[in-house]
């Protein structure tokens, strides 16, 4: 059986096809759009998914979105409403009246007739599921865990913003649930935009700034959330979650904190003596410490209720990997679902009607998020020939290639690293990466400077051969192929630190991915790198420039390539020189 699933409408719109319950394909339309987070139906990723897989429309047996759209709309309605009755303001209403209407002009309102008109389909294959069964389905359905506390958390779905659920074979069971506005994913938005960062993109932003301060300011951030005993609300005087012309802060919020941060703040203040720079890292880092402390709350409730201590995990806020490491220090059967944002609810959406809707018996299976689509000799001979590249090397043997990009790297050269299948969700896991030599303490400076054209302060993120995890990093458990360090989603203590001191943060802890034996090709490199150097750590950052996507096909590489200061550019087993 055949079934897609689709998450399109508010941001970082996706595709996800999954035979007999496993996701066999799955890639953002941002990848072939070119548009970061794009929201639009996912039009190129179905035809490339089609193309890839070799299959018609008609083979697949369901479509299956990702949320209710129905009740969203009443939700966006209803918050609407009560900002019009609260505020008497005419003009209010007449934006209400345009706000809704633009919603259903959108999404056309009834999601499934919209699905139909796209794809030309039977309206019968189209369903959907809830939005947070979407998010809990993803972390469930893909970890090795028969039975699981689900927890799933994130700004807001149709109304939910966390829910508690449990997983029993093939079934998921929701048991706990908690409304709009309360939502941890919107606090943390807010305090994104506060911050001068934009909201859905500069979250990890925050967490690079934290790194720069200490939580001093605890008292102050401490009233914005309660939780306790399983109730949760925040302190909405603070916050504007309703009009979207306005900033997700109030006055009050600014009268407490200071004013907000301006977007161009960093370009010129990064230092560690310019006070307001150290300020602002401070108020990041207690705004984060609150987070990490409200999340240990609600997963220690969570378990005492369900008394299930294998957890499952994904929402927006899962994507926090500080707050996981602090999470995983203390609750060792955790598995985070790595494409945890929006778009891996396209998987969820389709696996939760395939097992739980259609009772289909569940097989647990490897979970990979190399589910894109890779490239042949000929499509990236083609991309030379549009580039009028004359001069490259094509590698017979890959061990030769790997030699000389082992040689390259020792010599600092940055390279462009294109292999395999595209990873799915926000993480170049080593098939769509820009690497580089981490013993080099410029090479941070040189990659952000003069390729990644972003914020000095933002770090960089190590890969390193999994048996030598524990020489570098401070992680007592062995991870398996499940782990979330296996997907770039939890930060570590690092050791030795010196000998890779671009890889590491102010702060002493890196946000590492271990590669296991038999993986990607990466993995190769790895070791011919250890080999010549001694150290089996190289830096990973995404392939792509400032508030781009990451590449997909070797055109987009091509163009990163030739517009960026990289060295060197690896597609497959072809070497392309500046």
């Amino acid at each position: 059986m055949l079934i897609m699933g689709l998450s399109f409408g508010y941001h970082d719109s996706s595709v996800s096809l999954i035979r007999n319950g496993e996701v066999i394909f799955a890639a953002q339309e941002e990848r072939f759009s070119r548009i970061k987070h794009d929201n639009t139906f996912p039009r190129k990723s179905i035809e490339e998914c089609l193309k890839y897989k070799n299959i018609k429309i008609s083979d697949i047996d369901y479509f299956i979105y990702y949320e209710d759209s129905f009740k969203k709309i009443k939700r966006i309605i209803k918050s609407n409403l009560y900002q019009f009755i609260k505020s008497l303001n005419f003009f209010y209403i007449l934006d209400l009246i345009d706000t809704c209407c633009s919603y259903v002009k959108d999404m056309k309102l009834n999601i499934i007739e919209l699905i139909v008109l796209e794809l030309q389909v039977d309206k019968k294959k189209v369903r959907y599921v809830e939005h947070h069964q979407s998010h809990a389905a993803s972390a469930f359905y893909n970890s090795n865990y028969s039975n699981a506390t689900i927890l799933t958390i994130d700004g807001v779905g149709e109304e939910e913003t966390l829910t508690l659920s449990v997983g029993k074979k093939n079934n998921i069971e929701k048991i706990k649930k908690f409304k709009f506005p309360y939502s941890l994913g919107l606090f943390y938005s807010t305090i994104t935009s506060f911050l001068g960062f934009e909201i859905n993109e500069g979250e990890y932003k925050v967490m690079g700034l934290a790194a720069y301060g200490k939580p001093i300011y605890r008292k102050k951030v401490d009233r914005l959330i309660f939780f306790e005993s399983g109730n949760f609300h925040l302190d909405m005087s603070f916050f504007n979650f309703t009009n979207l012309k306005k900033d997700p802060f109030t006055k009050k919020f600014i009268e407490h904190f200071g004013s907000p941060v301006d977007k161009n703040f960093y370009k010129l203040n990064q230092s560690a003596e310019n006070k307001k720079f150290i300020y602002y890292a401070n108020l990041a880092s207690s705004f984060q410490s609150l987070l990490e402390d409200v999340l240990d709350k609600i997963f220690e409730y969570s378990i005492n209720l369900t008394k299930i201590k294998n957890i499952c995990y994904a929402g927006g806020v899962a994507l926090n990997a500080v707050a996981n490491s602090k999470l995983l220090a203390k609750y060792k059967n955790l598995f985070i679902y790595p494409a945890a944002g929006d778009s891996g609810c396209s998987a969820g959406a389709a696996q939760m009607f395939y097992y739980h809707v259609l009772k289909k018996k569940r097989k647990l299976t490897k979970t990979t998020m190399y589910l894109g689509k890779n490239y042949t000799s000929q499509e990236i001979e083609k991309a030379l020939q549009r580039f009028n590249v004359q001069k490259y090397t094509k590698y017979s043997e890959q061990v030769e290639l790997y030699s000389d990009l082992a040689k390259l790297l020792d010599e600092n050269m940055v390279i462009g690293w294109f292999s395999g299948r595209s990873e799915f969700g926000p993480r170049a896991l080593g098939s769509r990466s820009i690497i580089a030599n981490p013993k080099n303490k410029l090479m941070k400076d040189i990659i952000n400077n003069k390729i990644k054209f972003r914020e000095s302060f933002r770090p960089f993120a190590p890969i390193i051969l999994k048996e030598k995890i524990f020489d570098y990093f401070d992680i007592k458990e062995q991870p398996d192929s499940f782990h979330p360090s296996n997907f770039m989603i939890s930060v570590y203590k690092s050791k030795l630190s010196e000998k890779f001191a671009s890889a590491v943060n102010v702060d002493n802890t890196a946000r590492v991915q271990i590669i296991p034996k038999n993986s990607s090709k990466i993995r190769k490199l790895l070791e011919i790198f250890n080999e010549r150097t001694g150290l089996p750590i190289l830096i990973n950052t995404s392939f792509n420039r400032k508030g781009e996507a990451i590449v997909e096909d070797p055109i987009d590489a091509l163009n990163v390539f030739y517009y960026t200061d990289i060295d060197y550019l690896v597609l497959e087993n072809y070497l392309i020189k500046k």
